[in-house]
């Protein structure tokens, strides 16, 4: 019986280590938005110093397209880690989840339709 209390103490505590990789996570998403922010200010200011003659312009926006689809990403599974292991949590419909396999369906169906949408 002891050994039963043991174990179940242990699962409980495992959202500990759940809130650490979620806060890791919420630092690595607010990185990338940082990053995106700071390429997307880089190009536009590139863009109005050099009157819109920049080489392979469609290159460098998808590429900043791309910095903010991946910050997001972060976020949806940083929130998604969250409400699975610790508690539910307030937030838009799009972002709940309830089960690890709808976590990792909501990421795919993100994934796929941020790569089909854009189309030069």
């Amino acid at each position: 019986m002891a050994g039963s209390k043991l174990i179940k103490f242990l699962l409980y505590q495992v959202k500990f280590i759940i809130l650490v990789s979620v806060f890791f996570i919420l630092i690595t998403a607010l990185a990338a938005f940082i990053n995106a922010c700071l390429l997307a200010s880089h190009l536009l200011w590139e863009l109005v110093t050099h009157q819109w003659f920049i080489e392979k312009v469609e290159f460098h926006f998808i590429e900043v397209i791309e910095r903010f689809l991946t910050a997001i990403a972060l976020l949806m599974l940083a929130t998604g880690l969250y409400e699975l292991f610790v508690q539910p949590l307030a937030i838009a419909i799009p972002f709940k989840v309830t089960s690890f396999h709808e976590l990792k369906s909501n990421l795919q169906q993100f994934a796929s339709k941020s790569t089909t949408r854009i189309n030069w």
